[in-house]
């Protein structure tokens, strides 16, 4: 039978002043006049690597000679305390994935529109300061009563631009396309001034297969103001063109990160009770987050869109590192194509270079996941 202390030296140090508050020799001493129960605690132990958790219950009682006696009844909750640690753990992965791409949106658009190709059902998200916030009530989740709506507030100039871009007939042809399709402005008559919107359209597919198309809109009243020469007008439309390029890419490259974690969260949820499988799935999808954030916030920069302007970094970083965060976030989807991917350790040569790490890594990501897809089954890639 193990004493006190030898209990107490198996518990984590963090635990152990709450095991001696309940279970101590001096606290026994305070609560032996009390009866019933006492109180319980939760306590962590060490073996062997691993942690285990043991819930103890403390009760007072009285014996047949008229003694208070302490009962301590333990029971081991290493299996319910992991659950919910995992369950923490893959609540805050996707709540964290959910608010970056949510800000991400918030930054650039006033609103955000997803249509049902087949059905036409639209669900929504205005920004307080949108236009349609203070104008429309949108009555209706039908995009055909909703577009009939916004046309009342489109100028003359813009009407047939807009029926060649948004007509409900349009939006159902946009369902054979994938990723970004095009991007057009309307000028929009508002509290009796002009205001310009552009509309980038998406084509993408949701969890049950059926094709999204999505309208994400921003003010460009303000570009529109200030382009009052011909000079101008020209560098305007140039950057829309630079932008619809940049836009086109930018729903290539966000695939392979997106695919990465996508891939991650299925093999996490496969392997619930393997805490090493999941912690080394989270370090993975946290590498392919922040690459994603990183596409985004260097691609999506307004003012490089605006000015037709990519500016390349020139920073110094280790080629392992590189290879290796690559390496996280294409093997998954290799692996799903039953391709053999095999990477070599050059970083003795050579093991810091300067140039942009951003464009080195999209570069090397669009040739592997070509790689990918070009392959045969069982291929390989070294």
């Amino acid at each position: 039978i193990l004493s006190f202390a030898q209990i107490k030296k198996y518990i984590l140090p963090e635990y152990r002043q709450d095991f001696e508050n309940l279970i101590g020799i001096d606290s026994l001493q305070k609560v032996k006049d009390r009866r019933g129960f006492i109180g319980t605690i939760t306590t962590a132990a060490d073996k062997d690597g691993r942690t285990y958790w043991q819930e103890f219950n403390l009760f007072i009682s009285v014996n047949k000679f008229g003694e208070a006696e302490a009962n301590i009844l333990g029971r081991d909750i290493t299996a319910q305390q992991e659950e919910r640690e995992q369950h923490s753990k893959e609540l805050k992965a996707s709540l964290a994935k959910e608010l970056m791409l949510t800000e991400v949106t918030k930054m650039l658009y006033i609103f955000n529109i997803s249509i049902n190709t087949q059905t036409l059902k639209f669900t929504y998200t205005l920004d307080k300061n949108s236009p349609l916030n203070r104008n429309s009530s949108i009555k209706s989740n039908d995009y055909e009563i909703f577009y009939e709506e916004c046309k009342n507030f489109v100028c003359a100039g813009s009407q047939k631009d807009l029926e060649l871009h948004l007509s409900p007939e349009k939006i159902r042809s946009y369902a054979s396309k994938t990723g970004f399709i095009g991007s057009t402005e309307y000028a929009c008559s508002f509290e009796n001034r002009i205001s310009w919107v552009e509309i980038n359209i998406f084509s993408l597919v949701n969890s049950k297969g059926m094709p999204i198309i999505t309208l994400l809109g921003r003010n460009v009243t303000e570009a529109h103001e200030k382009a009052n020469t011909e000079a101008q007008l020209k560098i305007a439309q140039a950057a829309n063109e630079t932008k619809s390029k940049v836009l086109s890419n930018l729903s290539h490259d966000i695939r392979t990160p997106i695919n990465g974690i996508m891939g991650m969260l299925k093999i996490a949820e496969r392997y619930r009770n393997n805490q090493k499988k999941i912690d080394d799935c989270l370090k993975k999808i946290d590498i392919s987050a922040n690459h994603l954030l990183t596409l985004l916030n260097d691609s999506l920069e307004l003012n490089r869109l605006e000015n037709g302007r990519i500016v390349f970094d020139n920073d110094s970083f280790e080629i392992k590192a590189l290879i290796n965060e690559i390496d996280m976030i294409i093997r998954p989807t290799a692996d799903d194509a039953s391709i053999t991917l095999t990477t070599k350790n050059i970083s003795g040569k050579c093991p810091r270079i300067f140039a942009s790490s951003l464009h080195i890594r999209q570069i090397m990501m669009n040739i592997l996941s070509n790689a990918v897809k070009y392959n045969k089954k069982n291929g390989k890639i070294d």
